[in-house]
C-alpha cells in the first residue's frame, strides 16, 4: 500500500483468481499504490461472449437456491476473515469517512447476505416468481405471460462506502445476471473479497461463474473502448456523483450509438 511496498490487487474472473504485477496504479500524492493485472490480455476471460450461456446456466436454478448459496458465502464476509480484514485495512486510509464508520459499513456486509435481507430485497424489488418462470397476467379474456431475465451488465461501483459493493453483488446475483464489476482505487479489494467468499463455497456455482471483478485506469482507453460494446454488454450500471456518471457517459457514447428519443 505504501510507495515502497505496493500490494497486488487480484482480478476475480468467473471463479478464478488472477494475480499479476503487470501495471501499477499510483495516486497523485503517491500514498495509494497497487499492482494489478493488465486487463487487455484478459478480455476474453472477463466478458461473456455467448449471451445464451447465461440463460443455460440459470435455467434450472431457482432464486431460493441462490439465496441459500449467498447466505452460506455471507458467513465468511465478516472482518474475522482474512480477505475482508485486508479490504477494510486498505480502505480506511483512503476514505473520507472516520474509521469507525468504514468498519461499521463492513459490519453491514454479512447482514446484506443474510437470508432475510436477500428475500426481502428480491421480493420487494422484483418478485422471485418472475425470475423463476413465466407468470400469467390475465387481461379480460386474454392471458399474457411475463418473465424477468438477467442481462450482461457492467457495474461502475463507487468506493466511498464498502457496502455499495455488497448491495451491487447481491442484487446482481439475485436477478441471475452476468456481471463485470469495475472497482475503484480507494476500495479495490471489497468486491473481490465478497466474490472470494463465494468461491470458497463453490467456485463452479453459476453465480460465481458469472462475476468478473477488475480494475483499469483511465489511461487504458483502448481496453475500455473494446469492452463497452453491444456484443459484450446489454446494460451499464453506474454508482457515484456527477463526475463518475460523466465518465461513464463519455465511455458509452464513444463506443455505442446514443439512444433515440421517442
Amino acid at each position: 500500500m505504501s510507495s515502497d511496498h505496493p500490494i497486488p490487487i487480484p482480478f476475480i474472473l468467473r471463479g478464478q483468481e488472477i494475480t499479476a504485477q503487470d501495471l501499477l496504479y499510483q495516486s497523485q500524492d503517491g500514498k495509494n499504490q497497487f499492482h494489478y493485472p493488465d486487463p487487455r490480455a484478459l478480455l476474453s476471460q472477463i466478458v461473456l461472449s455467448d449471451p445464451t450461456q447465461l440463460q443455460r446456466d440459470f435455467a434450472n436454478l431457482r432464486v431460493s437456491e441462490i439465496i441459500d448459496f449467498l447466505a452460506e458465502a455471507g458467513k465468511a464476509m465478516t472482518l474475522n476473515h482474512a480477505r475482508m480484514e485486508q479490504a477494510c485495512r486498505f480502505s480506511v486510509p483512503f476514505s473520507a469517512l472516520p474509521e469507525s464508520i468504514v468498519r461499521g459499513s463492513y459490519d453491514l456486509i454479512p447482514v446484506v447476505f443474510s437470508k432475510l435481507a436477500l428475500r426481502t430485497m428480491v421480493e420487494n424489488e422484483i418478485g422471485s416468481k418472475y425470475l423463476d418462470g413465466w407468470v400469467e397476467m390475465p387481461y379480460a379474456d386474454k392471458i399474457a405471460r411475463r418473465r424477468a431475465y438477467g442481462a450482461r451488465t457492467l457495474h461502475f461501483i463507487s468506493g466511498n462506502v464498502p457496502v455499495v459493493a455488497a448491495l451491487s453483488i447481491a442484487r446482481a446475483a439475485l436477478i441471475k445476471s452476468d456481471n463485470i464489476i469495475k472497482v475503484t482505487p480507494n476500495d479495490p479489494l471489497t468486491a473481490s473479497a465478497i466474490i472470494g467468499a463465494m468461491m470458497d463455497v463453490d467456485p463452479n456455482h453459476p453465480v460465481t461463474k458469472h462475476f468478473s471483478v477488475v480494475y483499469w485506469s483511465k489511461e487504458l482507453q483502448d481496453f475500455e473502448h473494446e469492452l463497452i460494446q453491444p456484443r459484450y454488454l446489454e446494460k451499464i450500471i453506474s454508482w457515484g456523483g456527477a463526475i463518475g456518471r460523466g465518465s461513464t457517459r463519455r465511455s458509452t457514447t464513444a463506443t455505442c450509438k446514443p439512444p433515440a428519443l421517442m
